[in-house]
């Protein structure tokens, strides 16, 4: 009896532990599947899988934000366009953080400029004066450049075209725009703006009001949005980018572009001053724009501007760096417009690739003396060579006075420290997204991609969004960071500063999306670690029950 309930006992205690296993083991299943669906799920708006992310980028748009930033309100009134009347129905050109302000807010400004005196105007970038009018004809005897401007585009919210085309109002005597539907990696997005007959009239609606370059009617429009698109899955990176910028040339080609027109291919982020714009027009005897000083030498010709970065935000602005883009260059010297009869194409690792050494590359070389003939530049040239003089006013204005080379460097620290104040003939607004997983598309499919984009928080990726990022916690920069930010943001800058950013409440609303961005990236990796350390957690219990 006693050997029978001993039996008994054993078999009960053997059932409990079998039960006891089977029941932890569900519940280590239970609470692993619960994490994994967790992650899939608080990974859906922000850290979609590579692969999806590297196929169309508009996912980037397509899920409700969830700042708490409305970036798809519709676009102020007494405007005449709107953004979204497009044959694409997901509509994934984002509007961005826009000025509610009138037009006219913005006129007052541009026409303060435009008033300027000529003659101090040209002063200020070492070019001649205009030459005064004949008492016969009451006209120049030179008449004003004009300008055309090309840019590549792909998902850049409206945001952007407003900044840079409220800069370059009515200045611009012909534009063309060129998207495609593959990024400089080959990877496919969707193509928004220049995908068919519909959309390309839209956009260039749209274009035509917003940088003042509207027609009279039965004239031909000074506007061009073209589509681009080669599948040789050879053409990538840097050469991808440059042929798509060939298409610019064409179409400014079939805009009437001449030898004696100036060219600025650009970034669509970036934009001259519209000081500086003026001074191109009106300023006589700018050599590196006559054809007779340089004769399409690449060190000769073209000018380089000195540039002011806002990173992400008009309160994040870059200190101690100056971007060199975008170039300016005679058309005299371009393919398609310039003489091909007496200026050959240039020498060049491919087809749309880098010159040779010696053929005015900018790095490592310059220009061989002994070349036979000086060729003609492509579109790709606007970003590797020529334009070797940097247009940097302090230096102008240190040179004009005729200070000894010591003193000028001290005196452009002295300067540089206490004010930023006509230093720059140009601006950058890096950056000027509305979400996370829009920048992490860009900078792992476009020009120096960075292959774990998806899998690296903001500041892991580059330095440029680490600055954005620290700027946006209101953190102090780190001591070992490359770039650090102006203290005080936009109001330590004097006024010179771009013309949008002159409307404080668009400032503000701009600067808390950014800061919301960078919350949310924030969050979704503290969320990430938190997780990590659970499934870890049960992983160590799970086999501690085996």
């Amino acid at each position: 009896m006693q050997n029978h309930h001993r039996r008994t006992i054993q078999i009960n205690e053997s059932n409990r532990m079998t039960f006891l296993r089977i029941f932890t083991g569900l519940y280590g299943t239970v609470f692993l599947l619960g994490l994994l669906v967790g992650k899939i799920y608080f990974s859906s708006y922000n850290n979609f899988s590579e692969q999806q992310e590297l196929v169309k980028e508009k996912q980037s748009f397509s899920v409700p934000t969830t700042t708490n930033m409305n970036t798809k309100t519709k676009i102020r009134t007494k405007k005449k366009y709107t953004y979204d009347n497009y044959s694409n129905g997901t509509n994934n050109n984002e509007i961005g953080i826009v000025s509610m302000k009138d037009p006219s807010f913005f006129e007052t400004y541009q026409e303060e400029i435009d008033a300027l005196d000529d003659t101090t105007r040209c002063k200020r970038y070492g070019f001649s004066p205009p030459s005064a009018a004949t008492a016969t004809t009451g006209t120049r005897k030179k008449k004003r450049r004009r300008i055309f401007f090309g840019s590549l585009i792909a998902s850049e919210p409206w945001e952007v075209f407003e900044i840079v085309a409220t800069e370059a109002y009515g200045i611009y005597d012909g534009i063309v725009l060129v998207e495609s539907n593959r990024t400089q990696n080959f990877h496919k997005r969707e193509v928004t703006r220049a995908g068919n007959e519909h959309d390309r009239a839209t956009t260039t609606s749209i274009i035509e009001e917003l940088f003042g370059t509207t027609s009279a009617v039965n004239q031909q429009s000074k506007v061009q949005v073209r589509f681009w698109s080669d599948e040789n899955e050879d053409i990538i990176d840097l050469d991808r980018e440059h042929a798509q910028r060939q298409d610019i040339l064409r179409g400014w080609k079939e805009l009437g572009m001449k030898g004696d027109d100036i060219a600025i291919i650009s970034d669509l982020d970036e934009v001259l001053t519209r000081d500086f714009l003026r001074a191109m027009q009106v300023c006589d005897d700018i050599d590196y724009f006559d054809y007779d000083k340089h004769n399409c030498r690449p060190d000769l010709m073209g000018i380089r501007s000195t540039t002011q970065v806002y990173e992400g935000s008009p309160e994040c602005v870059t200190d101690d760096r100056i971007w060199f883009h975008p170039s300016i260059f005679p058309g005299s010297c371009l393919e398609l417009i310039g003489d091909s009869n007496k200026h050959g194409l240039a020498p060049r690792t491919a087809t749309f690739g880098e010159r040779l050494d010696g053929w005015g590359h900018t790095w490592p070389t310059k220009w061989n003396e002994s070349n036979p003939y000086t060729p003609l530049n492509n579109g790709g040239d606007f970003r590797d060579m020529g334009a070797m003089y940097s247009m940097h006013i302090h230096d102008i204005q240190a040179k004009r006075e005729g200070e000894e080379e010591q003193q000028q460097n001290d005196n452009y620290k002295n300067q540089k420290a206490k004010k930023h104040y006509m230093e720059y003939t140009g601006f950058h607004f890096h950056n000027f997204f509305t979400r996370t997983d829009a920048i992490k598309f860009k900078y792992r499919t476009y020009g120096h991609p960075v292959l774990k984009a998806y899998k690296k928080k903001l500041e892991e990726i580059h330095e440029d969004l680490a600055l954005m990022a620290y700027c946006a916690r209101d953190e102090r920069d780190p001591p070992d960071t490359s770039f650090k930010r102006v203290i005080g943001g936009f109001e330590a800058l004097d006024p010179f500063t771009p013309i949008y950013f002159r409307d404080s409440d668009y400032r503000q609303r701009r600067h808390e999306l950014i800061q919301q961005v960078v919350q949310l990236e924030d969050e979704t990796w503290s969320k990430e670690k938190s997780n990590k350390k659970k499934k870890k957690k049960a992983h160590t219990i799970n086999r501690k029950v085996k």
